[in-house]
């Protein structure tokens, strides 16, 4: 199974999109540094869910506190968040295959760095792509999460319009 880092605002779309428990059983979600305290965070949610998936390994957990902030996001003008910044350092350190960010700032450092990433929004057609999901549940997932999440929409477009090939390295 591959192992996906993911940061609290990913985890909580897909949550409020109803494809939190697909992902998680399509992936080794891995919620690293001060994400899972983001996310069981009372009154955040989804809070008891998360909280239950840590418990029982559906989440997975990466104490990142010894692994050392790379300098690029120690940068001034870098406008990542603790989990974002958590989430990119754990991948840069080798702890996941590639990420799940919906923060805009976190996203344009992987676009900057190359760094493998796809956001919220791709997941339904991704598990579509992997067959779990059926044309059908892939469109309403897809419309849910165009709605509930605040996408560019440049970053709609991109998700209506990118081919399956730019899709297939990201396929469970």
């Amino acid at each position: 199974m591959r192992t996906v880092l993911i940061d609290t605002s990913s985890a909580i779309l897909l949550y409020k999109g109803g494809l939190f428990q697909a992902m998680a059983s399509a992936y080794r979600l891995t919620a690293a540094g001060a994400v899972p305290g983001e996310l069981t965070r009372e009154g955040y949610p989804g809070a008891s869910v998360f909280a239950a998936a840590l418990a029982a390994g559906r989440l997975a957990r990466l104490d990142s506190t010894a692994i050392a902030t790379p300098p690029a996001l120690k940068k001034p003008g870098t406008r990542v968040h603790a989990g974002e910044r958590d989430t990119l350092t754990a991948l840069l350190d080798g702890r996941g295959e590639f990420v799940i960010m919906d923060d805009g700032a976190g996203a344009q450092f992987c676009r900057l760095h190359h760094i493998p990433y796809i956001n919220a929004l791709l997941c339904p057609r991704i598990l579509h792509l992997a067959g779990r999901l059926g044309p059908q549940a892939a469109a309403v997932h897809t419309a849910r999460l165009r709605d509930l999440g605040r996408y560019a929409p440049a970053i709609l477009d991109f998700a209506d319009t990118c081919e399956d090939a730019v899709l297939r390295p990201f396929l469970p």
